[in-house]
Parts: structure tokens; C-alpha cells; sequence
């Protein structure tokens, strides 16, 4: 038996799938967004969700837009898109969670949504992996490599999007980067990211660890650190 329910999240005149973790009596709520060309059936998101769902916590996964279960065209995918449509998961949470408090987390391009959505609605928490700070050196990287995406609208959309501004906004936020990652190195995302946000905060660079945290033993300390790390602000929000 799944530890979730798949539910569908209302999206403009469309749906996004969604995978719901949620225990008895949560105390918060965390929404998990999957980075550019993955999906919610990531596994280490599923193993985050299903961590903080073991502490309490309600986590929702969702699908992008033309990416996984969800309808659309991943085409037109752009940083705006990817800010309403965390936006939209984050209310349908907040919905079926009443008042309770609602976080943020994201992996890669997921945590730019999610950073990009604190923006426009703060949470009582944050977590972002790997997130993009330099949004021109990250899409020059992917652009760059062996499987560029097709995604037109991006450069034009990335240049609306002032990083410092948004950062300069958030607090309560975590950000976890990897070594040795080639995607998103953590000079200089990572420094800007922590020189920018705003107390409380926390950085952690994990050691020899590449973009997607494949090391077991690694990925299970990156979930460690962020479930304790939203676990720290359900009483004091």
C-alpha cells in the first residue's frame, strides 16, 4: 500500500497531479517541488516527503506542467510558470490543511520555484537544494550539455526574475548544495544564496556530493538535515 494519495491540484482551467503524505494530525505542511526534467516520482523527494510525513508533517508533491502525470507542454516551461504553478500547490495544501503553517521545499530548479514563490507569499519555512542563484551561468550549463531542453520562453523570462531582490525577502530558509556539483556549483550559488537571505538561515555544502546526491549515505543525511530543519519551526509559527 502507497504511503500517499494521489490527488489533483487545481491549476487555471487544468489540474496538476499531485501525491499527498499526510498523517493523522499534521502539525504543518510542506510543498516539494521535482527540478526541471524530473518529476514527483523522484525518489529522494519521495524519501524527503515521506520523512517529514513520519515526523508529523504533511508533504504534497506535484508534477509540473507537461511533466510527469500532469497535462500541458513542458515547452513552455519558464521560471514564471514554474512560481504559479508552486503557488497553486502550496494553496490546494493550504486548503486541505486549514490554518495550519505551510513550507517550502524544492530540488534544482525546484527550489528556484520554491525561492521564487517565497517571494510572492512567504512560508514558515524554506528548504532549497541545489537551487540556481546565477540563473544565466545555470541555463548557459544545461543549455551546454548533453540533452539542451527546448524550452523558448525560458531566456526571455529568466531576465524578469532579480535574484538579489528575492533573496533579500526570505528568511526561515535552508539551503543544501553539493560539491563537486557540475549543474549547480556551489561557487557562487551557494555564498550568494546564504549573503543574501536573511536570519534565521543555514548553509550546508555536502562533501564529494554531485547534482542529484547519489550517494546513499549522503542523500539520507541531506533528508535528515531538512526534516529537522522544518521540524524546528512548527511550534514557534
Amino acid at each position: 500500500m502507497q504511503p500517499y494519495s494521489s490527488i489533483l491540484i487545481p491549476h487555471g482551467p487544468s489540474r496538476l497531479a499531485g501525491r499527498l503524505y499526510i498523517p493523522q494530525k499534521p502539525s504543518a505542511g510542506v510543498v516539494i517541488a521535482h527540478g526541471l526534467d524530473s518529476s514527483m516520482q523522484s525518489s529522494k523527494l519521495n524519501s524527503l516527503a515521506k520523512g517529514l510525513m513520519d515526523t508529523g508533517l504533511a508533504a504534497l508533491l506535484f508534477d509540473h506542467a507537461g511533466c510527469g502525470d500532469s497535462p500541458g507542454s513542458q515547452r513552455d516551461t519558464t521560471l514564471s510558470t514554474r512560481r504559479d504553478e508552486f503557488l497553486h500547490a502550496a494553496a490546494e495544501l493550504q486548503r486541505r490543511l486549514g490554518h495550519k503553517p505551510i513550507m517550502y521545499a524544492g530540488s534544482s530548479m525546484g527550489g528556484a520555484a520554491a525561492l521564487l514563490a517565497a517571494h510572492e507569499k512567504a512560508p514558515a519555512a524554506l528548504a532549497a537544494w541545489v537551487a540556481p542563484i546565477d540563473l544565466d551561468d545555470c541555463w548557459t550549463r544545461i543549455t551546454n550539455g548533453p540533452l539542451p531542453p527546448d524550452m523558448p520562453g525560458m531566456a526571455a523570462d529568466r531576465s524578469r526574475h532579480d535574484m538579489k531582490k528575492v533573496l533579500a525577502s526570505i528568511s526561515r530558509v535552508l539551503f543544501i548544495y553539493a560539491e563537486n556539483d557540475d549543474v549547480v556549483p556551489p561557487e557562487p550559488n551557494a555564498q550568494l544564496a546564504y549573503d543574501l537571505t536573511q536570519e534565521p538561515k543555514e548553509l550546508w555544502v555536502a562533501p564529494g556530493a554531485d547534482h542529484v546526491f547519489s550517494d546513499p549515505a549522503t542523500r539520507a543525511e541531506v533528508i535528515e538535515r531538512t526534516v529537522k530543519w522544518f521540524n524546528g519551526f512548527t511550534s514557534s509559527t
